[in-house]
């Protein structure tokens, strides 16, 4: 996991405003994928400067880890958040290295109600990573696939789709976690072409 800090003022223009003294405004990326900030700022109630820290990359409230923080030094703030995307990293099952998709049916798991019997849930680690279902309606019917909760507007590559099979969205769908775990600087899959055709 390739974690790095920079200047939230050198990649502007961005979301995140800051003051005109930006020393203590950092994003950390985890390859190319923001995954949060460190910022300065003052609390009125009690008049002091904290250093406020947010994981904000991975959408994934149930991670059993904090999304959010202070601390009273910019290096403790930067601990905190580094710490929160390592613990992240370990539940959604992306660090070790060499982990891979596991393929769940989706009425089996608490995720989704009304689930048809090809309806497949990709999960790394805890983290429900991607889900292929036949569509019943719409102009799309047939096999779907789609990524959860690792979406980055500039991510490469599709986050949805469809196939004619169900052994071909799987595969699809992991191709497409592969691509994002690779831009990601995250731990890359072994066994996906036998992982594909599980279930």
């Amino acid at each position: 996991m390739a974690l790095r800090w920079k200047r939230t003022i050198q990649l502007a223009p961005h979301m995140f405003s800051s003051r005109d003294d930006a020393k203590h405004d950092w994003l950390l990326y985890c390859g190319a994928w923001q995954v949060g900030r460190v910022h300065e700022t003052m609390r009125p109630a009690d008049p002091r400067i904290v250093f406020v820290w947010s994981l904000t990359g991975p959408h994934t409230p149930e991670a059993p880890v904090a999304l959010r923080g202070e601390a009273t030094t910019v290096q403790e703030a930067k601990e905190q958040l580094v710490a929160a995307m390592r613990g992240w990293a370990v539940w959604a099952g992306v660090r070790p290295p060499g982990r891979s998709l596991r393929w769940v049916l989706t009425s089996e798991h608490r995720t989704f109600d009304n689930a048809g019997p090809d309806d497949w849930l990709a999960i790394s680690g805890e983290f429900v990573a991607g889900r292929v279902h036949r569509l019943t309606d719409g102009p799309l019917r047939g096999p779907h696939w789609m990524l959860f909760g690792v979406s980055a507007i500039d991510a490469p590559g599709p986050r949805a789709g469809s196939a004619e099979r169900i052994d071909g969205a799987k595969a699809r769908l992991l191709e497409a976690w592969q691509v994002w775990l690779a831009w990601a600087e995250l731990a890359a899959e072994r066994p996906a072409a036998e992982q594909a055709h599980r279930g």
